[in-house]
């Protein structure tokens, strides 16, 4: 008992040391714009996401004619509320960016959606010919830029109200007019700025970053990218933090875009097997918590320490939507020096399998998103066209949870047990 309890001691020692940069890290205002503003537009991607799979029911992706016949009259007009949701991407992610940049430094909203979506169509619109416009910025491949736009506008609109570069009106005028009069002058600069980049100089922003980022988040997808990451957000986790909320702010945009691309390759006639990214958000979804909380959870359901059984049976419903947070600080894994170690290469070790799995073509890619309190068997089997062998990967990510912890979960089990037996002598 004694070196474990010298093992917490350097484990709170450890967390002691890393709360401050952690903390800063997770407070990054930047980084928390990105990540409200992406879980706000995430239901527009899962709404476009189910579009898309009611589209593919009636279609012949297999050469044997549709799944539900029926539904083939339905597929264009679903590929139409598809189009609306998922290709107009980065039209929702001005106003949810400009939205979050408002909601965190105290700004007027209306004006904030107002800007942030005049800045996105200036940038990317330069002619409208025979009353028609193209809208092939709008899409994934502009949210990027969409991003950069917006919070440089609403930093330039900031900056002109903290200098009084605005039209004051007297405190007796109601206050939305006040407002708009006050967000005049700084739009009126705005939009000057961005139409004259578009317009006069021909400065077409969306290829230059495209160009410019494509080989770096292409990149970025990749095998011991994602292991890597699976450890790191896992490592947070065990010191207490949030793990996929800190990292949410630099990881979820590119999620995101790899989902959009798979998406829209896939309604282009990209066959599934062929679809150009395997780390997505519902890819990642599929292996972090079937490895690190219910390879846990089956070692607690047949401990021999009642109180195992008990926060296993308490963690088990909210895991299987997972959801671990009751498991991590009840148990707690949490500071745990017999359960951190497991909890952090679980989701390493099921990541790089997962992966591996999907580059060798033993399961399809994902394309479709679903609400994160999907069950991983469900996300396994829709986000992958209906591939039976997505749920096959979620087994075999719970497989390993349950191999990585044992030995640390005997350990941890013996311990407790001493623990329990000198408490009852001690009674006794």
């Amino acid at each position: 008992m004694e070196n474990n309890t010298n093992s917490s001691g350097k484990m709170e020692k450890l967390a002691e040391k890393l709360i401050e940069p952690l903390g800063k890290f997770a407070n990054n205002k930047f980084l928390l714009i990105m990540r409200d503003s992406f879980m706000a537009v995430m239901p527009v991607i899962i709404i476009g996401s189910m579009f898309l799979l009611f589209s593919t029911l009636g279609q012949d992706l297999s050469g044997n004619g549709p799944l539900i016949p029926a539904m083939s009259g339905l597929s264009g007009k679903l590929d139409v509320a598809y189009g609306l949701t998922m290709n107009l991407i980065a039209l929702y992610v001005c106003v949810t960016v400009g939205l979050a940049y408002a909601n965190m430094y105290k700004l007027d909203q209306m004006a904030a959606s107002v800007i942030g979506l005049s800045s996105f169509l200036l940038l990317c619109i330069n002619s409208i010919e025979d009353k028609k416009i193209d809208v092939s910025s709008f899409s994934s491949s502009g949210m990027f830029v969409a991003i950069v736009s917006v919070f440089a506008a609403m930093s330039f609109y900031r900056f002109c109200l903290v200098k009084n570069i605005r039209i004051k009106m007297p405190s007796s005028v109601p206050p939305a007019v006040g407002n708009a009069f006050s967000s005049l002058l700084p739009l009126f600069l705005i939009m000057l700025f961005f139409w004259t980049v578009r317009s006069v100089l021909d400065i077409n922003l969306v290829e230059v970053f495209n160009s410019l980022l494509k080989p770096v988040i292409d990149a970025g997808d990749n095998i011991f990218a994602f292991t890597l990451y699976k450890a790191a957000n896992n490592f947070l986790w065990s010191f207490g933090v949030n793990g996929s909320g800190m990292l949410g702010g630099i990881f979820k945009p590119l999620e995101a875009q790899w989902l959009l691309d798979n998406a829209n390759a896939f309604a282009s006639g990209t066959p599934i097997a062929d679809l150009p990214h395997i780390w997505t958000t519902p890819f990642n979804r599929m292996v972090t918590w079937t490895s690190a909380a219910w390879g846990l959870i089956f070692w607690l359901f047949i401990s021999k320490v009642k109180y195992h059984k008990v926060v296993g049976i308490a963690s088990a419903p909210s895991a299987f939507f997972s959801i671990a947070e009751p498991l991590i600080f009840s148990l707690p894994v949490m500071l745990n020096p017999f359960l951190m170690i497991p909890c952090i290469l679980a989701p390493a070790i099921a990541g790089f399998v997962a992966y591996l799995a999907t580059m060798l073509g033993f399961v399809n890619p994902t394309f479709i998103d679903m609400p994160f309190v999907t069950p991983p068997p469900i996300l396994g089997f829709v986000s992958t066209g209906g591939d039976w062998r997505g749920v096959v990967i979620v087994l075999v990510s719970f497989l390993i949870g349950i191999l990585v912890y044992w030995p640390f979960f005997r350990a941890y089990e013996k311990y407790e047990l001493k623990k329990v037996q000198a408490t009852e002598t001690i009674q006794s």
